[in-house]
């Protein structure tokens, strides 16, 4: 290691790496649970460290993107929270002007595309500011597949949608007055998202794009690597076919985070379909381990309801699932799902906190037991029990 030169390395995790600690202390994105040190070395030796447990919600050593500064001695960490700081990003608007470099609203990329390709050639790790509109990937990764066109997403890049084209920090957007669209033209892609490695989407809404050529082609939101959603919205017609792991043979990690996860599944009035696939994988929910103590205390009670020891911690995999009248959800799991019940070496549960059924439309899954805290079911489900319990003031993010 050169002399005076900091460096950043997860200890544990999905691999190791290390950086430039660069004087303003931007560091690359951590997974919730890394155990991670920052370090300073001189000849070789470490003279400066820092170590503790990357923890989104503050209640762990590091918050999520905890920035470090670098003075030439000492390394300091300060919460993203408390400093008012934010990760390096670069900007992106449908209505800018072509050829901008990405470093500010007025000069922002023209494209999402445009945005991934530089951060890429550079060797960055930035998140990536939307401003409303919407979105679909144009750059083919196969010049001999018309249909390859997708977004390649760098390890640890971060998404973000809910931007008006002014705001000067993350805490200022607003994703609910300044929706962001992701969807994709099906003649020219097939996949929409390909993150390498980790990558992260935040107040973004998830379009599944129209029909595909092919009856048999199907809409595939993403395929290989690791996904987090976080304050999201999937929105998908019932095109007979979607997932969130599309492929078994492929590796896609997909993870739910927070509370905001909506997915409305609508019945597609184009080509009449009314069927829909939809598969999840999430991180593990396990109730009543090690990992989630005062959880469930494993006893039924005669109604068949969990009994609680303790605080109950369940956290809810998707905020919102609505399904559409005249849709029918086909809700499946795959081997190394991370549903499951207490005990259960096979992952069979899901947690929803708000589920929506309406007159008309169909669930079916082979899942044993869908949790929720509040229902409404006009529609019919199949092969499913129900288990309906209610928890106040809980951890909603798993």
């Amino acid at each position: 290691v050169a002399t005076g030169v900091s460096v950043y390395t997860i200890l544990a995790g999905a691999g190791s790496r290390s950086i430039d600690l660069s004087a303003d202390g931007s560091i690359l994105l951590t997974e919730e649970g890394d155990r991670v040190a920052f370090r300073r070395t001189s000849d070789g030796v470490i003279v400066n460290e820092i170590t503790g447990t990357i923890g989104g919600d503050g209640t762990s050593d590091f918050y999520d993107r905890t920035l470090f500064s670098y003075d030439g001695s000492i390394i300091r960490r300060t919460p993203r929270a408390l400093s008012g700081l934010d990760f390096p990003h670069v900007f992106v608007a449908p209505s800018a002007i072509p050829g901008g470099d990405g470093s500010t609203w007025a000069a922002a990329f023209d494209s999402v595309d445009a945005a991934l390709s530089y951060l890429s050639s550079n060797n960055k790790v930035a998140d990536i500011w939307l401003a409303s509109g919407t979105y679909m990937p144009t750059s083919l990764t196969d010049p001999d597949d018309p249909r390859s066109a997708t977004y390649v997403i760098p390890d640890g890049v971060r998404l973000v949608g809910g931007f008006g084209g002014t705001e000067t920090h993350l805490s200022d957007r607003d994703p609910v007055a300044n929706p962001t669209l992701l969807t994709q033209n099906p003649t020219s892609s097939r996949t929409l998202l390909s993150p390498v490695g980790k990558a992260r989407l935040d107040g973004l809404t998830i379009v599944r794009g129209s029909n595909p050529p092919l009856a048999t082609e199907e809409f595939r939101l993403v395929n290989s690597g690791r996904l987090t959603f976080r304050n999201c919205r999937i929105q998908t017609d019932a095109d007979g076919f979607i997932g969130l792991d599309p492929d078994p043979n492929d590796s896609a990690d997909i993870t739910l985070k927070l509370t905001s996860i909506e997915i409305v599944v609508e019945p597609d009035a184009f080509c009449g379909k009314a069927g829909e696939l939809l598969e999840l994988r999430t991180p593990d929910v396990l109730c009543g381990t090690a990992f989630n103590p005062d959880c469930l205390s494993g006893v039924i009670d005669a109604a068949g309801a969990p009994v609680f020891s303790g605080t109950p911690e369940v956290r809810w995999i998707i905020d919102k699932l609505e399904v559409k009248s005249g849709t029918t959800l086909n809700l499946t799991n795959r081997p190394n799902f991370d549903f499951r019940e207490v005990g259960d070496s096979v992952p069979e549960c899901l947690y929803v906190r708000e589920l929506i059924i309406e007159s008309g439309a169909w669930i079916n899954t082979g899942l044993l037991t869908v949790y929720y805290e509040t229902l409404t079911q006009m529609g019919s489900v199949s092969n499913v029990p129900l288990l309906g319990f209610s928890l106040i003031n809980v951890d909603m993010e798993c």
